[in-house]
């Protein structure tokens, strides 16, 4: 009997008929354990069976899970052969297949997804539109691992397509409903309980009685089973999700043990299989297993796996609770590789993990390719300190069988490694080491990855010469080796070195570059640094919409492959764009969710630290803690593109808060004895504006070096260099042209920061033209509709509903899948906007200025 249940059943009959009529959604149910959102599903799929086809999946807690289990589970004819196919190709052959006629796909569990299954999730939920398809999923939301798998599926997935149905726990009048009917008081179970429908169901079958946990009611129904009953139920208690009739067939279990299980509502069957009718009562009688019992079981049920040819994945989370060395050996290597082949690779690390215990007894060569191995697929998953770590290991060991090439691969990766983690000099010193270490065994395709390297390593430090020298030995080397997954590599390498000086050879080598990595098998990371190396080099050189285009296209790429470190860069990269383009509120909320992310490292995040430190400098709002996180960076990660943007930002929030006037000039005047050489116009304009703005000499600053604006505004001619910065698309640095123009120039300009919200830059010209007896300025933005009276942005304003409502950071991070830290962020620019003094305080003038009923607009 399913009590207060009919306005969610009404939601996802209401997404039924949408689909129906083509406009497709995903609608997640929500709650924690044992609040009865499967059956809430099996009620929903009982209405919906006849209006449209029915496809069902669930996602197992295994220890080692298995890539794509979703698709397995929904057996679409797309699935066969798919060890063969590309990723994309499957995942789109799939969508194709659930939307040939109205389908609802029906999903559990969530929280136990695999990564690969998260990517077709959010490749699927991004192409929902004008489909006749419905995705159903739930997940618990009661642990941050939880939030985080709902954060990353519901933010790759646009608003309009998204539901989202909160599951409430049942009032005291439905327990009192279910009790009646079984002699037992309401109040007292519903007291007990708190109203979680599996906790009272459970109680209820237990008559009333109070047992100290869920565990204890389950057992307590276990132990009235007959004996053959019990042992089937405990054979059953190892299998996470579903165990099939044929799996258990040859150890022995007969129908007759299954009934009881079945009858005492422990146990449901389809037809072909039997569950548990909710994990948490499967893991009770699983932990109340003497441990010789639970390995005994475990080890049968390997047995069982193997003979009915079960992927590595669901045999290893057995051998692992068997403690089978040989198994585990044997099954954490195929596990892993097939996770990583299909895009799993937290997956493909969490196998690798599992032969840790076991590594210490393989050879050393043995043992140096698992560190090794471990340590690629920490370091695509962005835990760099951990594949730092696993590869120094793989590294000692490598040396100690007398393996030079290996070895020296292994300094090589360890370059990367800590270049990705913000250590520069590290990254030097290793690529070095590398070099040296692999030159005199000769040519070889690990020598021309090095040489790569060393040229990756200089086109990001700005030296395009020495890119471009090493960048040509290596592809020459590779060329003759036969080895174009290399050339790829260093193409993009010279590519990008040639960003400033030579932009049509750049284009062209990049554009080549990108062709024949799309040509190659297994080159997704390739082809995604070159789309990284377009959008960056057309951001730098501020072709601002080939930037955007380029971003937009290398993030979907990233997403469809789990490249989570490099999707991360790329929306930084887009964030700093948007910012440029004047449209903020995309920009800051685009930065919010990179640095959201705490699982990718420094290099990842810096983009996106630079942009919404800017934003929030520029707005007035609070900017400590992007600023500790770019100021952390430099501390080891300093090369001219990004110290040059820091020592800019730095100057900017001097000049605009009339404090840190001689810090921001020493750190300016750093960063270009540091790097004379650099080869960015851009980079060396904005320095000169700023030393200038700081009331300081800028005469250092060669005007043949200025890119045109600069050169103009240092001619005195404001108006031709407001005018350049139009047709650039960049409204702020053209208003701050404007403020060196004559009165009604001036006045535009400062109109111009009142209507891009920077308040703080507003506040400071302000004051800047009054010293220069300009009168009559108006005091800020008029007031043309409420919200833009505070300068609320739609989320904040969207977090300001919530506000009113008393809900803390963490029911408001739920509600709108971001974390209570970027709610705070929010909360802190809400109150700084409205002036208010506290969350009550802000819900107050947010009712008192009619904001709630423009909370939705």
């Amino acid at each position: 009997m399913l009590l207060e249940r009919e306005p969610l059943l009404s939601a996802l009959r209401a997404g039924l008929e949408q689909a129906l009529a083509s406009r497709g959604g995903m609608v997640l149910v929500v709650g924690e354990a044992g609040i009865g959102k499967t059956s809430l599903l099996r009620t929903f799929a009982e209405q919906a069976r006849g209006a449209a086809r029915l496809y069902t999946a669930a996602c197992e807690d295994l220890s080692t899970p298995e890539a794509l289990v979703l698709l397995q589970d929904l057996g679409l004819s797309a699935w066969r052969g798919a060890a063969d196919r590309a990723r994309l190709a499957l995942f789109a052959d799939a969508l194709d297949e659930l939307c040939a006629a109205p389908t609802v796909v029906l999903i559990e569990d969530l929280h136990w997804a695999d990564e690969a299954s998260m990517d077709f999730l959010r490749f699927m939920g991004r192409r929902l539109a004008g489909r006749p398809l419905l995705v159903v999923i739930t997940s618990r939301d009661d642990d941050a691992a939880s939030r985080s798998q709902l954060r990353r599926v519901a933010n790759d997935i646009p608003a309009e397509l998204r539901t989202r149905l909160d599951l409430p726990r049942l009032s005291p009048a439905a327990v009192a409903q279910l009790s009646v009917r079984r002699g037992v008081y309401g109040v007292e179970v519903h007291a007990l309980t708190g109203g979680n429908p599996l906790l009272v169901n459970e109680l209820l079958a237990s008559k009333g009685r109070q047992p100290a946990s869920i565990a204890d009611m389950v057992l307590g129904r276990a132990d009235a089973l007959p004996e053959p009953a019990r042992d089937a139920l405990n054979q059953c208690s190892v299998f996470p999700g579903r165990v099939g009739v044929a799996t258990l067939a040859p150890a022995g279990v007969r129908a007759e043990a299954m009934a009881p299980c079945l009858a005492s509502g422990l146990l449901v069957s389809d037809g072909d299989g039997y569950a548990f009718r909710h994990e948490l009562t499967r893991r009770a009688v699983e932990d109340a297993l003497d441990p010789l019992q639970r390995h005994a079981l475990h080890a049968r049920a390997l047995e069982l796996l193997e003979r009915s040819g079960a992927s590595a994945a669901r045999r290893l989370h057995h051998a692992i609770a068997a403690q089978d060395r040989r198994a585990i050996r044997a099954l954490a290597p195929e596990a892993a590789r097939a996770a990583s082949a299909a895009g799993a690779h937290r997956e493909a690390a969490q196998s690798w993990r599992a032969m840790e215990p076991y590594v210490d007894g393989l050879p050393a060569v043995e043992a140096a390719a698992y560190w090794s191995a471990l340590s690629s697929e920490l370091h695509v998953t962005g835990r760099l300190a951990e594949a730092i770590e696993t590869m120094n290991r793989a590294h000692d060991l490598f040396t100690a069988a007398g393996d030079e090439e290996r070895a020296g691969d292994a300094l090589r990766w360890l370059s990367r490694f800590h270049y990705l983690n913000g250590d520069r000099q590290a990254a030097d010193d290793h690529a070095a080491r590398a070099v040296a270490a692999l030159e005199p065994l000769g040519e070889s395709a690990t020598l021309a990855m090095a040489c790569s390297n060393v040229a990756q390593l200089a086109m990001l430090a700005d030296e395009p010469a020495r890119a471009v020298e090493w960048g040509e030995r290596a592809i020459a080397m590779a060329e003759r080796l036969g080895r174009k997954e290399i050339v790829v590599h260093a193409m993009n390498n010279v590519g990008a070195a040639l960003c400033h000086v030579d932009p049509e050879r750049r284009r062209t080598t990049l554009d080549a570059a990108l062709r024949i990595a799309r040509g190659l098998p297994n080159c997704d990371f390739e082809v995604a640094r070159i789309l990284i190396t377009r959008a960056s080099c057309a951001a730098f050189i501020l072709s601002l919409e080939e930037a955007l285009a380029n971003a937009n296209e290398g993030i979907s790429y990233c997403q469809d492959r789990d490249l989570d470190v490099l999707r991360d860069y790329l929306c930084g990269t887009k964030a700093l764009v948007l910012l440029a383009k004047g449209e903020w509120d995309e920009a800051g909320e685009t930065a919010l969710r990179v640095l959201d992310n705490r699982a990718t490292g420094p290099i990842a995040h810096h983009p996106a630290a630079l942009a919404l430190a800017t934003l929030r400098i520029r707005r007035g709002e609070d900017a400590d803690e992007p600023l500790a996180e770019l100021t952390q960076h430099m501390l080891t990660g300093r090369e001219a593109p990004r110290y040059l943007a820091y020592a800019e930002v730095m100057a900017e929030r001097a000049w605009i808060r009339q404090e840190g006037r001689d810090a921001a000039l020493a750190l300016i005047d750093e960063a270009v004895t540091r790097f004379p050489d650099q080869t960015s116009a851009w980079l060396t304009g904005s320095l000169w504006f700023w030393t200038r703005k700081l009331g300081a000499d800028a005469s250092r600053f060669e005007r043949a070096r200025l890119p045109p604006p600069h050169r103009l505004l240092a001619d005195g001619d404001w108006e031709g260099a407001a005018a350049r910065w139009a047709q650039l698309g960049m409204p702020y640095p053209r208003a701050l042209a404007l403020l060196e123009g004559d009165e009604a120039a001036a006045r535009a300009g400062l109109a111009l920061l009142d209507v891009l919200g920077a308040a703080a830059s507003a506040s400071r010209a302000r004051v800047e033209l009054g010293a220069r007896g300009l009168r009559g300025l108006p005091r800020g933005p008029r007031p043309s509709t409420r919200a833009n009276r505070f300068g609320l942005t739609r989320r904040e304003m969207d977090v300001l509903a919530l506000l009113h409502e008393g809900l803390s950071n963490k029911e408001l991070g739920r509600r709108l899948f971001v974390s209570p830290k970027t709610i705070d962020h929010h909360v802190s620019a809400i109150l700084s906007k409205l002036e208010a003094g506290s969350r009550t305080q802000a819900a107050t003038i947010a009712r008192r200025e009619g904001l709630l009923d423009r909370s939705s607009d």
